[in-house]
């Protein structure tokens, strides 16, 4: 088996800069290691926190099926599955409309320490974003979460995503600039 590890275990360029934990090709450690960013990722990306759980479980469980045939850093691989998944789960949705994006997301996944002004704040933001992230089309919104929310490179969002660089970047592009036009017609209209 190949070594695996992940942006967190190197230099946070994705590459290994010291020995690999011995554990790093036990499903169990990588499980830990990435369940929350796929997470996350998935919660972003559908905008249902129930859906995101199912969809990250499957990604898991796809990783666990494959771990045989991998080796490098699995990170790009389990996004690349999450994001198919998640395309796959908005389209089944759109044809058979059930859940919204206006579900409690930021109750499941905010800290609970807050005070409840800041629970309030938010809330309010995360329910923001989520409205942000649903009127942003998918081959757009897919890789802003990649590289803005889950901080993964223009190299690796490639990879996961099947593209080159360049079109990473010219997505990023587009969807920061409809992300934009949305938020100052948001801004004006609480001015």
């Amino acid at each position: 088996m190949g070594t695996w590890f992940s942006r967190e275990q190197g230099s946070g360029q994705g590459t290994d800069e010291g020995a690999v934990p011995e554990e790093a090709g036990n499903f169990e450690f990588l499980h830990e290691l990435h369940r929350d960013r796929i997470l996350n990722y998935c919660c972003r990306f559908t905008g249902d926190f129930q859906l995101a759980e199912e969809l990250t479980q499957e990604t898991f469980l796809r990783l666990y099926r494959h771990m045989d045939k991998l080796s490098g850093n699995v990170l790009p691989w389990l996004y690349r599955v999450a994001s198919n998944l998640a395309k796959n789960a908005v389209r089944d949705r759109r044809r058979r409309p059930a859940a919204s994006w206006s579900g409690d997301i930021g109750a499941k996944v905010s800290d609970r320490s807050l005070g409840p002004h800041l629970l309030a704040e938010q809330r309010d933001l995360e329910a923001r974003v989520s409205r942000l992230l649903e009127r942003i089309p998918a081959r757009y919104r897919e890789v802003l979460l990649l590289c803005d929310l889950q901080d993964l490179s223009y190299d690796e969002a490639a990879r996961v995503l099947g593209v080159s660089r360049t079109n990473v970047g010219v997505r990023l592009y587009r969807a920061r600039r409809i992300a934009a036009r949305w938020i100052a017609r948001e801004k004006e209209a609480w001015e």
